[in-house]
């Protein structure tokens, strides 16, 4: 008979506590009825879940008539500092949300189940744990979740006293599919109602391009019947959000035959200011992604910060402009 690496932790861990409880019994002069070894076969390895499914009932059968003692001492007995722990049989409903979040596999989940349940001194055939068990709970807290939130969303939008903006914005990430590794678009929709963000999704998209990203952007508003109820947007200042004929903005605003109301990203405004005086005074332009000049000052600005003495630098003074066109669009911008 062959041990796999879990069914020794178990039988170790069954040997140690069994040894408390008879050195235990033997103090207070009660009767040693020692409970039988644990013995079970772990198979072969196999990633499905019909396999893990059939080891965990050969577990589950060997288990079925142990009873795992806690390690429970004299003085917490007498004190009545002890408190037996009670599990619910459908406990697995209450944490498969935590093992989503945590983004725990459901084969480790299961591990983590039947220990708590072991420490706690039930027996494992008492409960339905499998594999497929803690996937089906994870799917359908997952789904009776989103449904919760959903209509929470719905309701916030209903009792709106100003109109909604919508925020998004695309990013390349890193996926997993399949344990393979891509590079894939994802486009992340929050709406502002009231004041209070609400996040609708972060799907993938095949692309980035503006007509992809209006579709999702769509999608993502009637899911939740805000489409109608949105009167602004708010972006950063890409091409394919910015772009007079087929950009994001110009599409959506087409189809809600109704003008938005824009709020573009000042920081990637100032991003702009800067490329355009870069392009005149040195490079011109460049069609790479980053400006190494750039990456470099910043990869060393610590180390230059150190050398500037900031009560030393020019700052811009406001009576210096009086009555000119930069006083105008200083107070221009002040108020913006």
């Amino acid at each position: 008979m062959t041990l796999g690496t879990k069914d020794k932790y178990y039988s170790k861990l069954k040997d140690k506590r069994q040894l408390k409880h008879t050195e235990f019994l033997q103090k207070s002069g009660t009767e040693i009825d020692p409970a039988a070894e644990l013995e079970f076969t772990s198979g072969a390895s196999n990633t499905s879940i019909e396999s893990v499914d059939s080891n965990c009932s050969e577990f589950q059968a060997s288990c079925s008539n142990q009873t795992v003692e806690n390690d429970i001492t004299e003085t917490e007995v007498e004190n009545g500092t002890f408190v037996q722990p009670q599990l619910t049989k459908n406990f697995v409903k209450d944490i498969a949300l935590t093992g989503v979040a945590r983004n725990i596999s459901s084969r480790n989940l299961l591990h983590l189940c039947t220990d708590l349940v072991v420490s706690t001194g039930g027996n494992v055939n008492d409960f339905s744990l499998s594999q497929s068990t803690i996937q089906q709970a994870k799917k359908r807290e997952v789904s009776e979740k989103s449904k919760k939130y959903k209509e929470e969303v719905k309701n916030s939008a209903a009792a709106a006293r100003f109109p909604i903006v919508a925020h998004f914005d695309g990013k390349i990430m890193m996926d997993i599919t399949e344990g393979k590794k891509s590079k894939r678009d994802r486009f992340a929709v929050l709406v502002n109602i009231d004041g209070d963000l609400k996040l609708l999704g972060i799907p993938a998209m095949e692309h980035g391009s503006g007509e992809m990203q209006f579709n999702t952007l769509v999608s993502l508003l009637e899911e939740y019947d805000l489409c109608e109820q949105v009167k602004g947007l708010c972006f950063d200042t890409t091409a394919t959000n910015t772009g007079r004929h087929s950009g994001t903005i110009v599409r959506f605003s087409q189809s809600q035959k109704s003008i938005m109301l824009q709020l573009a990203c000042r920081r990637h405004i100032y991003e702009l200011h800067i490329k355009h005086f870069w392009e005149q005074l040195y490079t011109g332009k460049t069609t790479a992604p980053k400006n190494m000049m750039f990456k470099r000052f910043e990869a060393n600005w610590n180390h230059l910060k150190a050398g500037i003495d900031m009560s030393r630098l020019n700052r811009f003074k406001l009576e210096t402009v009086k009555g000119t066109f930069l006083e105008r669009k200083v107070s221009e911008t002040v108020e913006f």
